[in-house]
């Protein structure tokens, strides 16, 4: 098994990351080792966003420890932890959102029977409305709800 500061790729060799819930099926001690390794293959000025599991979400917490884990290993992160070590590694934190709150009611699962006894209008409507939520800056604040978090950073040339 290839471990994070083990990965086949060059210093300064990326622009831009994508981590879409990857780094919370590390174990939480190796979180710190994959950022590091984030920044050290990122160009100056690179740009990462880290989408991952949030452990402020109770329900999805709870759905992770009794179930998912039995599965394949999962952790939840805690949004503000996570800001706070992207800083201390060298990230300038640009934009932060909270992710898929309303996904359960209005995404993959729509065919819910409350929803089938509205009329399609109403819940087009709905749905449209939180989706431009979900998508706007002001997400962030409904953390406590969105099951995912996703924030993007800039890696600072220079660490403080």
């Amino acid at each position: 098994m290839l471990k994070c500061d083990e990965a086949p790729f060059q210093n300064k060799s990326f622009d831009f990351i994508l981590d879409i819930s990857t780094i919370d099926h590390l174990p939480t001690e190796q979180t710190r080792l994959a950022i590091e390794k984030y920044r050290s293959i990122l160009k100056d000025d690179g740009i990462l966003l880290i989408v991952f599991d949030s452990g402020l979400n109770f329900a999805m917490e709870m759905y992770q420890r009794v179930y998912l884990r039995k599965i394949y290993p999962e952790w939840a992160l805690v949004p503000l932890k996570t800001k706070g070590l992207l800083q201390v590694l060298g990230f300038k934190i640009l934009e932060e959102y909270g992710c898929y709150f309303m996904g359960l009611i209005g995404g993959t699962h729509r065919r819910l029977p409350i929803l089938e006894r509205l009329p399609k209008t109403r819940v087009n409507v709905v749905w449209s409305l939180v989706q431009k939520i979900e998508l706007s800056r002001w997400s962030k604040y409904l953390c406590f709800i969105a099951p995912q978090y996703a924030i993007i950073a800039k890696k600072n040339r220079y660490r403080k």
